[in-house]
Formats: structure tokens, sequence, C-alpha cells
């Protein structure tokens, strides 16, 4: 009487270990299956970061290199300029003292009028273009900063992203650890189970 009862106190025991084990299998393969699709997402969330960033980085080299041409046409039309300045000055000096002698030095004091009518003009042009030169020039610095910043942002999310996938795949081995230690639990059970043959999960 007491053997029989004790048999259908391991029975039921027995039952509920398998049904646990069973659930917690379910839940496992579900689980994994999830973080699976979620690496795989953030792998091509990844490689497409990945690309952005190269094609950012393509464009942050060309505007350095525009960069770097606009200065150096900048300081050359800057030399320009001060040589008109001191050729203009050196004109009006000229000027000034052909005035003394305008009688016999009219034609001279045309001609000269007219260097410096043609030197002001040209230095009135020099200083539109080193204006429009340093408007382009500060504008591709406003664009380098933000592409720098923007570098920065997608290295950022990039190293982001690896440490998420490195997380989900140490998620996926523990998980195959803990499944592989549960069918051993069950292994091990089943082995001490008399007639475990009639329970699907001892098969």
């Amino acid at each position: 009487m007491i053997g029989t009862r004790l048999n259908i106190v391991l029975l039921a025991v027995v039952g509920l270990t398998v049904l646990g084990t069973a659930g917690v299998t379910v839940y496992y393969e579900y689980s994994a299956g999830d973080v699976t699709d979620r690496a795989e997402r953030l792998a091509q969330q990844k490689a497409a970061t990945e690309a952005e960033l190269a094609t950012v980085q393509d464009e942050l080299n060309r505007t350095r290199e525009q960069l770097v041409n606009i200065n150096e046409s900048l300081e050359t039309r800057r030399t320009d300029l001060q040589e008109l300045t001191t050729q203009l000055e050196a004109a009006e000096r000229n000027l000034s003292d052909a005035r003394d002698r305008v009688d016999q030095l009219e034609d001279e004091r045309q001609q000269l009028q007219r260097e410096i009518d043609d030197l002001l003009n040209e230095r009135a042009d020099l200083r539109e273009e080193v204006a429009e030169l340093e408007l382009r020039r500060d504008e591709l610095i406003d664009e380098n900063t933000d592409l720098q910043n923007r570098n920065a942002n997608l290295q950022d999310l990039t190293d982001e992203l690896n440490s998420t996938i490195e997380d989900k795949d140490e998620t996926i081995d523990d998980l195959e650890s803990d499944k592989t230690a549960l069918q051993n639990d069950l292994d091990d059970l089943c082995n001490k189970i008399d007639n475990s043959s009639q329970y699907p999960e001892c098969t």
C-alpha cells in the first residue's frame, strides 16, 4: 500500500518535471528565434550604416580638398589686391606730382588717370571676388563641420550596433547552454524512470 502511494507521488513529480522542461524548451526555441532575427536586422542596419559612413567620409575628403584650393586662391587674390593697392598709391603720388607740370604733362596725366581708373575697377572686382571666396570658404567650413559631426554620429551608431550584436551573440550562446543543460537533466530523469519510453520527452 505504501509502495503504491510512493509510486503515485513519484509519477506525479515526474509528470510535473517533464511538463516544466517541455515549457522551458518551447520558451528557449521562441527566444532564440527572436534573438536571431533581431541580430540579423542589426547586422543589416550595421552594413547600411557603414556604407553611409564611407560615403560621408568621401564627401568630407572632397570638401577638404575644395577648402584647400579656395584658401590658396584667396591668398593669391589678397596678394594681388595688396600689389594693386600699392600700385594705386604710387600712381596717385605720380598724379600729384604731374599736376605741377600740367601744361607739359597733360598727356601723361590723362594716361595715368586711365591707369588709376583701371586699377580701381580691378581692385573693386578683386574685392568682390575675395568677398565671394570668403563666403564660400565659410560655407565650406560649416559644411565640413556638419560632415564631421555626422561622421562622428555614424561612428558612434556603428560602435553601438557592434556592441548590441555582441550582446545578442552572448545571449544566444547562453540560451544554447541552458538548452543543453535542460536536455541533460531530462535525459538523467528519463534514465531514472521505469518505462520512460511512454513519455514523448524521453524518446
